[in-house]
């Protein structure tokens, strides 16, 4: 499905997958179990997690990357990949793991210090996007232990578990209307020109930005910076994050044919 990738589009592509998100009616649970390290209690880290647990309902998963399986492939190409819709199986595993360590102001700890205890885990979930999330949240803060000069700071381990299911309708309405707003985008920028004469990059722009300007609340969360980006790149770059964006979202390539015209032919 990503016919010729090559690695910079396979960054993009995954940089876009781990961003999108939809809102929906699925229920993110209350915290079942949560243990803590020395310095904070689990009911003060529940307390915050049951209040803000339903920002990670935004994180619904719908398509998921896996290996193009193809043994007719040229040897260059057998590294490619394909955004394909995810299905759950009868027996699929709704809970949900968080590991994430605290610093003595209530702040996720972030950069190196943060990856030996920091995942998530489900699998109904953009595991990147609920990241992104809980490292906006704030906790109580606690003693930082080390008062003397060069002293460490003491930091708090957290694990929560909760659960989290969407049904297979949830995702289809999902998928729907973000298939419906893409493919009005490729209306929209259409009309910019015709078949092999694109544009000006101002007309792009300009295009671009009233479509998110009409669109407004409407739009899906998760398709914003992928739209916003395309309108600070030329024509060529805008419309492969386009095609790199609906392949990611929706799992399958939303044909558009006079903006496609425009590229420049290898």
């Amino acid at each position: 499905m990503l016919g010729h990738s090559t690695p910079r589009r396979f960054a993009l592509l995954l940089a876009l997958t781990s961003s999108l998100f939809a809102a929906q009616a699925a229920e993110v649970s209350s915290a079942e179990r949560v243990e803590t390290t020395p310095g904070l209690s689990p009911d003060a880290v529940r307390g915050v997690f049951n209040r803000r647990r339903q920002e990670l309902a935004r994180c619904m998963r719908l398509t998921y990357l896996r290996k193009v399986n193809d043994p007719n492939a040229k040897a260059d190409s057998r590294d490619e990949w394909e955004s394909v819709v995810w299905k759950e199986l009868p027996d699929t595993d709704d809970r949900v793991q968080l590991r994430f360590a605290l610093s003595p102001e209530g702040r996720v700890v972030k950069g190196d210090a943060r990856d030996a205890f920091f995942s998530v885990r489900g699998l109904y979930l953009y595991t990147s996007c609920v990241e992104n999330i809980i490292e906006t949240w704030s906790f109580p803060p606690f003693p930082s232990g080390g008062m003397e000069p060069g002293a460490m700071k003491v930091t708090v381990q957290v694990e929560v578990w909760a659960r989290f299911r969407t049904t297979a309708a949830e995702r289809q309405t999902a998928l729907t209307r973000m298939r419906e707003e893409l493919t009005a985008l490729c209306g929209a920028l259409s009309a910019l020109g015709t078949p092999n004469q694109p544009p000006a990059r101002e007309q792009w722009v300009a295009a671009i930005s009233r479509f998110l300007a009409e669109r407004g609340p409407r739009l899906d969360p998760g398709l914003h910076p992928g739209i916003e980006a395309m309108g600070q790149l030329l024509v060529e770059d805008g419309f492969h994050i386009y095609e790199s964006m609906t392949e990611s979202a929706i799992g399958a390539r939303i044909e558009c044919p006079v903006v496609r015209s425009w590229l420049k032919k290898e």
